[in-house]
């Protein structure tokens, strides 16, 4: 007698994130996970058995540290943003238990003027509970923007940090004092601008959309926003394979930041069918009755945006999830209503 066995092996590819643990640093709490799952690494096979002894680990450390709180994890889901895209899970460890307001902010590295504007930007978050994720966020959206404005397109942040506060602060009890370095570099001018492979867009468009001209502050703000908007000008021509890679050189002696930009456009697109599931008679009516864009026409990827934000605005009835079906062998594109 023979017996067969299928294995199946989990990967270990679901990242775990500790959001505010901050009486421990990032090692040893990789050295508490590895006493439940040997070799963690910060990431584990997604299998609820895996948080749950994550989940085990850390409470285990908070009551060795006579710490009152208790541990909950949430399972966080990344956006599909492509019909192909992999949907990126993680599992999100959090502390719970009294407030743990931020007290202060500080920005080691920041110059005085730029530490002013970071600290008027971060105001939202004093005296409000701390949480590494959204502290990090807003970093990213709110404050590293503030270096860009000016300039300093290499500045970084490093990783940020928290404490819990000594108790100087009366007015901040059980608090936390967070800590974001920062490395802020040179300023920046414009320098030259490099186009390759554009076709339908003559480079006298390019330059009116983009707005910006050389030797000017390098406003790293508007440098996206004139991308934003050649990519917007592709995208209204029915472009949906539009590829851009733009590449950074910087010349420190000079104080420029020339850019070089490939542009792959692809094939334009024209408009399919509108595909509706789910729909009553009258929201299917609703639907074909504004919608203008003719069967064959060139696919304005702005037009369905518009399209949607009116029918997320009208509150009158339920609202569809919209998805575009490119067909790359016909180079047409569907609209997909899902009620």
């Amino acid at each position: 007698m023979v017996a067969l066995f299928e294995v199946t092996e989990f990967k270990w590819d679901t990242p775990c994130v500790f959001d505010n643990f901050i009486w421990f640093t990032p090692q040893e709490l990789r050295d508490a996970v590895r006493k439940q799952i040997p070799g963690f690494e910060g990431a584990v096979a997604d299998h609820e058995v895996f948080p749950r002894k994550i989940k085990a680990a850390l409470e285990e450390m908070l009551r060795r540290r006579g710490i009152q709180r208790e541990v909950n994890f949430v399972v966080g889901v990344g956006e599909l943003d492509a019909p192909s895209a992999r949907i990126q899970k993680e599992f999100v460890f959090v502390s719970t238990g009294a407030p743990m307001p931020v007290c202060k902010v500080a920005f080691p590295g920041a110059s005085p003027a730029l530490e002013k504007q970071m600290q008027a930007g971060v105001k939202p978050l004093v005296n409000k509970d701390y949480s590494g994720q959204q502290f990090a966020q807003y970093v990213d959206n709110t404050l590293a923007p503030i270096y860009r404005q000016r300039g300093y397109l290499r500045a970084k942040f490093g990783g940020v940090s928290a404490q819990p506060d000594a108790g100087a602060n009366k007015k901040c009890k059980g608090g936390v004092n967070v800590s974001a370095q920062v490395e802020e570099g040179a300023v920046y001018k414009l320098g030259k601008f490099e186009w390759v492979g554009n076709q339908a867009l003559e480079m006298e468009t390019i330059q009116d959309l983009f707005r910006m001209k050389a030797g000017a502050t390098a406003d790293g703000a508007k440098i996206d926003k004139g991308l934003n908007a050649i990519k917007t000008a592709y995208l209204k021509q029915g472009y949906l394979d539009l590829k851009m890679t733009v590449e950074t050189n910087f010349d420190e002696s000079a104080g420029l930041a020339n850019y070089h930009i490939v542009v792959e456009e692809g094939k334009p697109y024209q408009m399919g069918e509108v595909l509706i599931k789910n729909a009553s008679e009258d929201e299917e009516k609703r639907i074909r009755g504004k919608w203008q864009m003719a069967q064959g026409a060139v696919f304005n990827v702005e037009y369905v945006k518009g399209f949607i934000k009116k029918m997320f605005d009208d509150r009158s009835g339920r609202t569809p999830r919209v998805r575009l079906q490119p067909d790359r062998a016909k180079q047409i594109a569907n609209v997909l209503f899902t009620y």
